[in-house]
């Protein structure tokens, strides 16, 4: 799954407004302004990376010129105590940043993790694992980007990226072979249709 970093650049102004509103008081406060810092992203236990750009693009909103460096990729394991990014730059501007980087690093590296027990557990049976559309709003790209990370695969990422039919639906349509049968006459060519089964028959 890509990323759209447009997106998640606004996002990030609205993340940053939320935890700094209008500045960093501490920093500002304890750092001097010229003040340079290097610090070290640790894992403190085994993890399956997610959201290294993310991370890195929260620094650089704070301190457009630091250093976001990493010998990792999204989806790679990582073990307890290593070091799998350092980012130097400005002291107030990367203090200020810290917070809202590793939140966002802590919660997809968090769900790449489970999502890879997942994947293990089922390996072998045919089965794919794919996440839905149950997701923390305002979040959802970054979540279900870390399944993809984990070794799941997405499902939509939205509602306007396929048609699934569900219970309510069919109920409105009369049946299933009518809500399929209206899907097929009114949908984009390349679109694809599902229909949700709760039993096998």
């Amino acid at each position: 799954m890509l990323l759209d970093l447009r997106k998640i650049n606004n996002l990030i102004d609205l993340w940053l407004d939320e935890d700094v509103n209008y500045y960093d008081l501490t920093a500002k406060i304890m750092v001097e302004d010229e003040a340079v810092a290097n610090f070290g992203m640790n894992a403190r236990e085994p993890i399956i990376l997610s959201g290294l750009k993310i991370a890195e693009m929260v620094f650089k909103k704070m301190d457009p010129d630091c250093s976001f460096v990493t010998n990792h990729k999204d989806g790679d394991r990582v073990e307890k105590g290593e070091t799998f990014a350092v980012v130097t730059g400005n002291a107030q501007g990367l203090l200020t940043a810290e917070r809202v980087a590793l939140n966002l690093i802590q919660r997809m590296c968090g769900i790449a993790g489970l999502t890879s027990q997942y994947v293990d557990a089922i390996d072998g049976t045919g089965a794919t694992l794919i996440d839905s559309r149950k997701t923390t709003p305002g979040l959802r790209m970054i979540e279900k980007y870390a399944v993809v990370c984990g070794g799941g695969r997405s499902h939509r990422l939205g509602l306007d990226n396929g048609i699934m039919l569900k219970d309510n639906h069919i109920a409105v349509a009369g049946s299933i072979t009518a809500a399929v049968q209206r899907a097929k006459a009114y949908a984009p060519i390349l679109t694809k249709i599902e229909v949700e089964c709760d039993r096998l028959d």
